[in-house]
């Protein structure tokens, strides 16, 4: 009973104070610790749960990744050739990062480079840029970075843990061939009908919001 209290207190806390969880659940954890309802081990357990850290450390380096000039390097080779050749370098160049990076600063950092190339419509690689990103963090257990957590935790329990390499793989080949027969499809050119406004949404910041006297940046 008195842990569905607690659980109950904490989602509300969670709802309350939608800005600042890391405060809510701190709070929580330490009142479980002060009423004996964890133990030390139970708690310092969880606080470096390597999972965890595993997951930080991938943040920091999805967020360096995403502020270098490494990818876009790589991409200046991948459009040269025929047009095949650049797709399907592009493409497995998108799902092999994607299976060690977070799969936004992937997609993030190749935009630009799509969109300039002179060989292929952007129109015609963005989209399956991205099934390709998603497609990559199936490979690994780092790819999808929050499934480290459940890992961690079947560890903890004995388990082996997960292994998604070859249903990733089946996974990777068989979209490729759907994308094969479908990407030719896709317009090569946007309509001049379409409304660029269309596409931009405005937005009211709140007093005293945090964002105040910050770019989008």
């Amino acid at each position: 009973m008195v842990n569905s209290g607690y659980f109950f207190t904490t989602i509300v806390g969670l709802i309350k104070f939608q800005k600042v969880p890391e405060r809510v659940f701190a709070t929580a954890s330490l009142a479980c610790f002060a009423l004996s309802l964890i133990s030390t081990e139970q708690l310092l357990n969880n606080a470096v749960n390597p999972g965890l850290i595993t997951l930080l450390l991938l943040v920091i380096c999805a967020f360096t990744f995403e502020r270098t000039s490494l990818l876009r390097k790589i991409a200046t080779v991948l459009f040269n050739g025929s047009v095949l050749k650049s797709y399907l370098k592009t493409l497995f160049a998108t799902v092999i990062a994607s299976g060690f990076f977070n799969n936004t600063a992937v997609v993030a950092t190749l935009i630009s480079p799509v969109k300039n190339n002179k060989l292929i419509p952007a129109t015609k690689l963005l989209l399956p840029l991205s099934y390709a990103a998603i497609l990559g963090g199936t490979l690994t257990l780092i790819g999808t970075s929050t499934n480290l957590i459940v890992n961690s935790m079947l560890i903890e329990r004995g388990e082996a843990g997960f292994d998604f390499l070859p249903i990733g793989l089946v996974a990777v080949v068989l979209c490729f061939i759907v994308m094969a027969f479908t990407i030719r499809r896709l317009k090569g050119s946007l309509s001049s009908a379409v409304v660029i406004s269309d596409y931009f949404v405005d937005a009211k910041v709140i007093v005293n919001s945090p964002l105040i006297g910050k770019t989008v940046e």
